[in-house]
């Protein structure tokens, strides 16, 4: 049988695009079958502005249709910085290279030629579905570093003065240290207890250790002083 139960892609969205009732039909039974989230467009403009609205994961885009064709639309897409990043899977009547090569340049990912069998059309989506959550999780890790680089250059007298005096380490260093750190952090004013006493920081450094390392909180003298005058100071 040709449905692979793929888990991890179950409830993607698909938007068809196809001006024909049958053959959109026929792909709806076919993706449903592998639990996809199926939706219709008739017209290459009807896809645009679902597209826009709905954000499939992968849009099956037929090349000739009326009110804008798959080529028009294709490239309507890429355009849009909301739409840019779906996969195409163009589909064609006309086995024709020039038609092939079109398609791409306007901004599919693959051109697949009638007839198609479900096989097919089901390994094409898988593959192009499994690069675009890849690129996304490279794209979330990439982001994630440039946040941390921006903290630790931001937050980076505060995390060298937590660290031991005297040594300058370099931010891969702090990374490093920090991973099993624990941070106290006074209940009442939010100091930092640093070697030797209480020092105020940053909201950027505040917020990098609650993220980051293990906080544990206490009173600083100056808070338990103020809020505990009954209690004799050591």
């Amino acid at each position: 049988m040709f449905i692979d139960r793929r888990t991890d892609l179950v409830g993607m969205k698909i938007l068809i695009t196809d001006d024909d009732t049958a053959t959109r039909k026929l792909y709806r039974e076919v993706l449903e079958l592998r639990h996809f989230a199926v939706e219709e467009a008739r017209t290459g403009r009807e896809c645009v502005d679902l597209a826009r609205s709905h954000r499939p994961s992968l849009i099956v885009l037929d090349l000739h249709m009326p009110i804008l064709d798959g080529f028009s639309a294709a490239r309507e897409l890429k355009t849009h910085s909301g739409t840019r990043s779906i996969p195409i899977v163009a589909v064609s009547g006309a086995s024709r290279d020039h038609e092939t090569e079109a398609a791409l340049e306007a901004g599919c990912d693959v051109v697949l030629n009638k007839p198609i069998s479900p096989r097919d059309m089901l390994q094409v989506i898988d593959g192009l579905l499994e690069k675009a959550r890849a690129e996304r999780l490279r794209q979330f890790a990439e982001m994630q570093r440039q946040e941390s680089d921006e903290l630790i250059t931001t937050i980076f007298p505060d995390l060298h003065a937590l660290l031991t005096p005297g040594v300058v380490p370099t931010d891969i260093q702090i990374r490093q240290l920090i991973q099993g750190m624990q941070v106290t952090v006074c209940s009442y004013c939010s100091r930092v207890r640093f070697p030797g006493d209480w020092r105020a920081i940053s909201t950027q450094a505040l917020e990098f250790f609650e993220s980051w390392t293990t906080i544990s909180h206490a009173v600083c003298r100056d808070c338990m002083a103020r809020e505990y005058p009954q209690i004799r100071q050591g």
